[in-house]
């Protein structure tokens, strides 16, 4: 909950749809049901008031949440990709959500560029024709 926090706040706005994703992955991954749906989301506002009252802090706890994880690839690759999910579910990719995500990564022992590979797997390539969010032709 805390990487997802940190991804979906790190533009300054949290879509709907970075709500929806996270919803997603905790009704749908059995290996996030550690906490109850509720319980969860409830963690992951918790985070995200912590990083709107104070950036510096806030950012502090999270990474010192996900310190907490215990050492494994797998897992740790399920979470850079929910993250990657978060930041990428409104096909716009900040900045700002791609160097959050690299961070979440990096203290979870990945390499930048492992990261970035995965980043630009997933990374929209969008036709400026199509609206990004039903995929038709723009008016």
């Amino acid at each position: 909950m805390a990487a997802s926090a940190l991804v979906a706040w790190s533009d300054g706005t949290i879509a709907p749809r970075e709500l929806s994703i996270k919803d997603f992955c905790l009704e749908n991954l059995s290996k996030l049901n550690i906490f109850e749906p509720h319980e969860a989301s409830d963690i992951f506002l918790r985070y995200v008031r912590s990083l709107q009252d104070n950036p510096t802090s806030g950012k502090a706890e999270v990474l010192e949440a996900i310190d907490k994880l215990p050492d494994n690839k797998r897992d740790s690759d399920l979470l850079i990709s929910i993250c990657i999910g978060v930041g990428n579910c409104d096909c716009d990719l900040s900045q700002e959500e791609v160097d959050a995500i690299v961070e979440v990564g990096q203290q979870l022992g990945a390499s930048t560029g492992d990261i970035l590979a995965k980043l630009e797997q997933v990374k929209p390539k969008l036709d400026a024709t199509l609206d990004p969010l039903t995929g038709l032709p723009r008016d």
